[in-house]
């Protein structure tokens, strides 16, 4: 005799969860696995294939929206239950479609979170940190000046910095215009940038009210992400 304990539960909510996801429409199916898509190649990848990626999430949930509307728009689908079913399907693709353009799963917020992911992975904000003083506290008679920074040369990098990447300078980004060390990604028209400075340091709010559309992701005390509008 079969002990009612014996398993068949996990078996039976197994099967429970593939008709629900049945049960969703189609398109809504599709929308979701695009988006699940597009995150991980966002996260994996970067720039600039994760730009494609996140602009492929938004059309692919925009269709889904036009789509909800357009059966909606047939009286039949405007009966109990096409009706909470496309319902639904709208509701959904509009939340998922706000997520990945204005929320938290946004190209900016993804890219952000890629970049700590990898100073994590390299040894830690507080090791990049540490670095950065050092060199703001180095002569720069060595340095090449740049407009109202400086290019710091590869020598000075640490290896951390090496395996980041990208170009390291100095520039006034700071409160008071103190100096912060800025590591700098991206190209064509999206730049980003690790802004690194010592404790207590902030974004010069000049700077802030001069450039309203920069995206400014505290990462830590006197450690920022920064990404200009241009």
């Amino acid at each position: 005799m079969r002990d009612p304990d014996s398993g068949d539960k996990p078996m039976e909510e197994s099967a429970q969860g593939r008709g629900v996801w049945q049960r969703v429409p189609r398109s809504l199916r599709m929308g979701i696995v695009v988006v699940l898509v597009g995150l991980g190649v966002t996260l994996v990848t970067g720039w600039p294939l994760g730009c494609f990626s996140c602009v492929v999430m938004e059309v692919a949930l925009l269709a889904v929206a036009v789509a909800s509307v357009a059966a909606l728009v047939r009286r039949d689908n405007r009966r109990r239950p096409h009706l909470w079913r496309h319902l639904g399907s709208l509701v959904a693709a509009v939340g998922l479609l706000y997520v990945v353009t204005l929320g938290p799963g946004n190209y900016l917020s993804l890219i952000n979170l890629r970049t700590r992911g990898r100073v994590a992975m390299t040894g830690g904000q507080d090791q990049l940190q540490v670095w950065a003083v050092e060199v703001l506290a180095k002569p720069r008679e060595q340095m090449q000046q740049d407009g109202s920074g400086w290019l710091v040369p590869r020598e000075e990098w640490s290896e951390q910095v090496r395996h980041l990447g990208g170009g390291v300078r100095i520039d006034p980004l700071w409160e008071g215009g103190r100096s912060a060390v800025r590591l700098c990604y991206g190209g064509g028209f999206f730049h980003w940038y690790i802004v690194v400075g010592p404790p207590g340091s902030a974004p010069d709010p000049n700077l802030v009210k001069e450039r309203p559309f920069d995206a400014w992701y505290r990462w830590g005390d006197g450690v920022y992400g920064w990404f200009p509008e241009n």
